[in-house]
């Protein structure tokens, strides 16, 4: 296992540390290996009755359902095979982490961070675009901000581990309106959000439909009401987009598009 801080020196952007590459690569469906642990992980009881208390406040906001998700354990990479340890969590940890980080790190401990597992796919049209998408003002995590598709992992009701393609697939249909045959997907690393200390999955999702279609799919999206407006740039007006921007990025959208774009110049 190891890590490294990017310091967004690709883009020649500021040193602001806004997330760390946890692991590169090229991972297809079966160079994935899921360790499921199907208990909750027990917290401090101090911890459990502040975090039951911040959520009661919170019942006022629109969309918000306490599902339950997966938390990253730990990972190792063997043989070309990247292994997640996952176990059950659910998003009222989540939320209360995001706000608590500080708090959280001093009183509890790191370990105590929810870590609930992101997923993400920076969707690359066939006419050579990147989408982006700006969060709605309504979302728990990082409202107003901009970001790609993408969610998290839905934790099983039985002891069956969950797929990570599986769940990127379910959340390209939920948000974008896009079966699972409209795109080719592969796994290229995972990365961590610094501010909240959260674990991403990176995808690339390669479209085999043009923008126009695209935005058509996602006109009819489920999940549509996630965010307010869809972008779509090609890779030099990313970079210029990006350095004008970063402040407006979710760190974890930030940290994607910095390791797909290197993905989509190493593979051109």
């Amino acid at each position: 296992m190891h890590f490294c801080v990017l310091k967004v020196q690709f883009f020649e952007m500021t040193d602001k540390k806004i997330f760390r590459i946890l692991q590169k690569g090229s991972f297809s469906r079966d160079k994935v290996r899921i360790k499921w642990n199907t208990n909750f992980k027990p917290l401090p009881e101090t911890l459990a009755a502040e975090m039951n208390d911040f959520w009661a406040r919170q019942q006022h906001r629109p969309h918000l359902f306490n599902g339950q998700l997966a938390r990253l354990d730990s990972w190792s990479l063997s043989d070309g095979r990247l292994q997640l340890h996952l176990r059950r969590s659910d998003y009222r940890t989540l939320l209360y982490s995001n706000a608590h980080i500080k708090k959280i790190e001093t009183k509890w401990g790191a370990d105590s961070f929810s870590r609930a597992l992101g997923i993400s796919a920076v969707l690359v049209t066939a006419d050579a675009q990147i989408v982006l998408i700006r969060r709605s003002k309504d979302v728990g995590e990082f409202p107003n901000c901009f970001d790609v598709f993408g969610g998290h992992i839905d934790a099983p009701s039985g002891s069956d581990a969950p797929s990570v393609y599986k769940s990127m697939e379910k959340e390209l249909a939920e948000e974008a309106g896009l079966a699972a045959s409209n795109f080719e997907l592969v796994l290229i690393g995972l990365i961590e959000a610094i501010p909240n200390r959260k674990p991403e999955l990176v995808f690339c999702a390669h479209c085999k439909l043009d923008l126009s279609k695209i935005l058509e799919k996602a006109s009819g999206a489920k999940d549509q009401f996630e965010y307010s407006e869809i972008l779509a740039l090609n890779q030099s007006q990313l970079k210029d987009f990006m350095q004008k921007n970063q402040s407006a990025f979710s760190p974890s959208a930030f940290g994607c598009l910095v390791i797909t774009s290197e993905f989509l110049q190493k593979n051109r």
